[in-house]
C-alpha cells in the first residue's frame, strides 16, 4: 500500500506553482520540477527539486512517466 508523504517548502526558492496552456508545474526550477503535468494530463515528470527536497514521485530513472489516473483531494 502506498505511503503518503508530505514535503514542505525548504525556503531555498519560490518556485511553488507555475502553469500555462501547455503544462502545470509544482516545484522547481522548471528544468527539474517536483511534478510537471502536460496539458492533456497524460504525461508527467518528477525529480528531486530544491523547493521541497522531495523524492521523485515515480519509480522510473528518466523522470518521465505516463499518467493513467488522476485523483485530486484536499487535506
Amino acid at each position: 500500500r502506498p505511503q503518503i508523504k508530505k514535503y514542505s517548502s525548504t525556503g531555498q526558492n519560490i518556485f511553488y506553482l507555475a502553469y500555462n496552456s501547455n503544462y502545470l508545474v509544482i516545484g522547481g526550477p522548471p528544468y527539474n520540477p517536483t511534478l510537471r503535468l502536460d496539458s492533456t494530463l497524460t504525461q508527467g515528470m518528477s525529480y528531486n527539486c530544491p523547493t521541497y527536497n522531495n523524492e521523485p514521485l515515480h519509480g522510473g530513472s528518466a523522470g518521465e512517466f505516463k499518467i493513467k489516473v488522476i485523483e485530486c483531494f484536499s487535506v
